[in-house]
């Protein structure tokens, strides 16, 4: 093939691939740097696997993968954009074996190294150009034979370095590891060094092999450290050279079986340097199904190393693989691959960063056909500021290469900056049970939180409550009983506040099944006869459960509910367009009866500009306990009469799940459970629900500790709050701005032993400051202990939060028609705003808006335009 070298090229090739690259990521938006470009179908064959991927010091892209028909192929991008078409080659590698590697200099070679079915080790080196030509090749040779995994570097001078671990077994000879370097820059290699030998080492396979080498980056030293494992004496060892591979210090082992890891292995040893330091990385527990992987440093050239350190958080995710890569040379840089997400980590010298996962290989789709790729055996490659990605789709009709890219954030971006939470306030302790936290902030600032305080022991007599507390900013108030004299225990209060700045209350009565309202003047709202007495606004159903609650533009009140079971079950709607004065009778909006449903629950609303109401809602299997099965959707677009038939969100066991809607978006997430881990999903939609974006995963893999909670600000901005379990519990917050998901916040909660999951409470005042509670309770030597606090942060936004309501159009009558009351609530003292009308009629209006108009109209026709029309002299005097 003949490509495009000419001295021209080479110069544009390294602007073209940064301004054509641009284009696959939103231009002027910093935030939106992680989305990942189209991605393309190298192959176009359904046939290939295997790719392997360089970037020559030009910028050029090269590929190769192994098609099951022809051979191995060959690809290359000038941009990344535009790609060369497949081209056969017969290139000297095995198609059975692993893919080749490769290495680019500086000086326009790449270097080859590639292992064949045989276990031969070769090397080749060919000019960037000549790559897809194995006849122009200028070296190629035989490095070794038995050689069962291998790793090369480079050096600052040019020098090639490679070790490798070698099994001749059952034919004689040394099993052990093995060092050979070239000090040309390939053109010919010294004789081969055995720096250890096992007798061990005669069992080894290609699944238990592995060894990695690092050499200094300082152009004044000649360091080369080795790392392998010694899986069956469950031992990792080190040999050190401190003058370029001429002489080794013996092996030592550096890490060796411990009573306290009992049957975990150390596996899958890793190095890098950085600097005067070097950096050793390994994995411990059961390779390929539960590890945490472990760091350790030395600043004097390994001759001591501090106390082993963990890079994440222990979990049933274990990486499947990982590898340093060079992004920021003040940094050693880990990539992880986990279940297919790629993930990166930072080590500055001292600490390791948060990982970031590279959010984008696991969601990508077809843009032919629009099926889901599922990307594996992925190759990442960094050049610059960029991560290029191919990988093969190992789905059922999968089968081809394909590539991505995206701009990477800066690597300090993975250092979170001191905490910007705090204003740690305490709202309450009590030595009873807590439960069922709601928040809302209202217009002028204030946060109201409600909860209910139970008997923890049987042998406790104290009756459950409502307790109400506020904060102004500064400080909380102190907590008061609002509701008392209950005769069942209150179950999923849920605080909502409307235009006339009332508190709305609802919760399901345990002993009777009856959804219960309530109201109260928010400045009012910490006196307890200022609540109005409890209102029935449900048939009794002990299996009522989980209220939701949302007010309108129009003050119209809406509660979505779930009867779980028997012959009622579904989802419930009823609502209130006289501040709660009464009642329409409760619409089924979901009939789970008919559907053949065992259970559903968990209903969350939403309303959108137009007045069309949305829920989503669980579908359960009842087997002993209940058990979430899949997550639904519904929409009501005449005021919640009538709901479209429900279409599937999720296939998966939903934990949690929630809706927030702002200035025409909708969003919606969930939590689906895998293993140990739940994972957070996000889907919006510009168009009232009618169709939704793809879905994206929030990028944390951390065991989820609590329900998390999701707020919006009044920049549009979704944050996103919960606590995690790491090492220790970690509060998280989460923004969702330009279609990408960031970190912004980790803190430490400090709680020793949980007695159950704590529960998040969070929103946003109209002072622009973010605001999160945390209820829990505490396990002590002598008892439990519940414990409300509160943190907050400044949002620092060009313009406050407003209400939600606020920022929904008023819908018209038509799309809202009430149902007649055959529902009997129990009798509450008038409202003084439930017969508050709107001072000005509809019809008054509408005479006003055309006064306004024909008056605007009769300006321009008599004014504006004749002045336009007028022509003027170089005076500026009429003609």
């Amino acid at each position: 093939m003949k490509k495009l070298y000419s001295i021209h090229v080479r110069s544009l090739i390294f602007l073209m691939l940064i301004v054509t690259l641009l284009g696959l990521a939103p231009m002027g938006h910093a935030q939106s740097i992680q989305n990942w470009s189209e991605s393309i179908n190298l192959s176009m064959s359904g046939s290939a696997s295997n790719p392997a991927l360089v970037v020559d010091s030009l910028g050029v892209l090269h590929v190769v993968w192994v098609d099951e028909f022809d051979g191995y192929k060959y690809a290359q991008s000038t941009d990344g954009l535009t790609w060369t078409s497949p081209e056969t080659v017969k290139f000297p590698f095995s198609k059975e074996a692993l893919p080749p590697v490769f290495l680019a200099d500086v000086n326009g070679s790449i270097h080859i190294f590639w292992l064949s079915e045989d276990n031969e080790l070769s090397y080749a080196q060919t000019l960037s150009e000549n790559l897809d030509t194995p006849s122009a090749w200028r070296v190629k040779g035989r490095v070794d034979t038995s050689v069962y995994d291998f790793d090369a570097n480079m050096d600052m001078q040019g020098g090639i370095h490679i070790g490798y671990v070698k099994n001749p077994a059952p034919i004689a000879g040394q099993s052990g590891v093995f060092y050979k370097r070239s000090t040309d820059g390939g053109l010919s290699w010294g004789k081969a060094t055995l720096l250890f030998e096992s007798s061990y080492f005669r069992s080894l396979t290609a699944e238990n092999a592995h060894i990695r080498i690092a050499v200094s980056e300082n152009p004044d030293e000649e360091s080369v450290y080795i790392v392998w494992d010694d899986r069956s004496q469950k031992r990792i060892f080190m040999a050190i050279s401190a003058d370029g591979g001429s002489n080794w210090s013996p092996a030592n082992e550096m890490i060796t079986p411990q009573a306290s890891l009992g049957f975990r292995t150390p596996y899958h040893a890793d190095i890098d340097v950085l600097q005067d330091r070097v950096l050793v990385t390994w994995q411990v527990g059961e390779p390929g199904v539960r590890c945490t992987p472990y760091s350790q440093t030395s600043s004097n050239g390994g001759e001591t190393w501090d106390e082993p350190v963990k890079i994440l958080a222990e979990s049933a995710q274990c990486p499947e693989s990982s590898e340093f890569i060079s992004i920021d040379p003040r940094y050693s840089t880990s990539l992880f691959t986990i279940q297919g997400d790629l993930s990166l980590s930072a080590w500055n010298g001292s600490d390791w960063s948060e990982a970031e996962v590279q959010t984008g290989p696991l969601s990508i789709t077809n843009p032919a056909t629009f099926d889901s790729i599922l990307l594996g055996c992925e190759r990442a490659v960094p050049y610059l500021d960029w991560l290029f990605v191919v990988g093969c789709d190992e789905g059922e009709s999968g089968g081809d290469i394909w590539f991505i890219a995206r701009q990477l954030d800066p690597v300090d971006d993975l250092f979170p900056l001191p905490s910007a939470w705090g204003g740690e306030a305490e709202v309450t302790t009590a030595p009873r049970t807590l439960s069922s936290l709601s928040s809302v902030a209202d217009g002028t600032g204030n946060i109201h939180a409600v909860w209910v305080q139970s008997s923890f022991l049987p042998t406790d007599t104290f009756e459950p409550v409502i307790d109400y507390a506020r904060w102004n900013g500064t400080e909380w108030a102190r907590p008061s009983p609002i509701i008392t004299d209950l005769n069942g225990m209150p179950l999923n209060l849920s605080l909502q506040i409307d235009q006339q700045e009332r508190l709305l209350l609802s919760w399901v009565n345990q002993q009777t099944g009856e959804l219960m309202f309530t109201w109260s003047a928010a400045e009012r709202a910490n006196i307890p006869l200022e609540w109005k007495i409890p209102v029935v606004l449900s048939a009794s159903s002990k299996l009522t459960d989980s209220p939701d609650i949302l007010v309108d533009a129009t003050d119209r009140i809406v509660i979505a509910y779930a009867i779980t079971l028997n012959e009622e079950r579904g989802i419930y709607v009823i609502q209130s367009t006289d501040l709660g004065g009464s009642w329409s009778a409760p619409v089924r909006a979901f009939d789970a009866v008919s559907e053949g449903w065992e259970m559903v629950d968990q209903p969350k609303l939403a309303v959108t500009a137009d007045g069309t109401l949305h829920v989503l809602f669980t579908q359960y299997a009842f087997l002993g306990e209940p058990q979430p099965v899949r997550l639904y959707y519904s929409q009501s677009g005449d005021g919640g009469f009538t709901w479209t038939p429900a279409e599937i969100v999720s296939e998966q066991p939903v934990q949690w799940s929630e809706f927030v809607a702002y200035q025409g978006t909708i969003h919606r997430l969930w939590q689906e459970k895998n293993k140990l881990v739940a994972r957070t999903i996000h889907q919006s939609s510009l168009d009232g629900g009618k169709t939704w974006d793809s879905p994206v995963r929030l990028p944390s893999d951390a065991g989820i500790n609590s329900k998390p909670s999701v707020s919006v600000d009044g920049a549009g901005d979704l944050h996103f709050v919960q606590v995690i379990e790491k090492d220790d519990r970690v509060f998280e917050e989460w923004t969702w701005s330009a279609e990408r998901w960031q970190l912004v916040e980790t803190r430490k909660v400090a709680v020793l032993e949980l007695n159950s999951p704590p529960i998040v409470e969070s929103g946003i005042n109209m002072d622009g400051h973010i605001y999160a509670i945390f209820q829990f309770e505490e396990r002590l030597d002598d008892g439990i202990e519940a414990n409300v606090f509160s943190i907050s942060r400044s949002l620092e936004m060009a313009e406050p939060a407003s209400p939600f309501w606020a920022t929904i159009s008023t819908p018209s009558s038509s799309s809202a028609p009430m149902l007649t009351p055959d529902l009997q609530p129990t009798p509450v003292p008038t409202s003084p705003l439930a017969g508050l009308n709107d001072p000005t009629p509809k019809v008054s209006r509408n005479m006003i808006g055309f006064v306004l108009i024909v008056v605007v109209v009769l300006f321009i026709l008599g004014f504006v335009l004749p002045r336009r029309g007028r022509v003027t002299d170089e005076t500026g005097s009429p003609k």
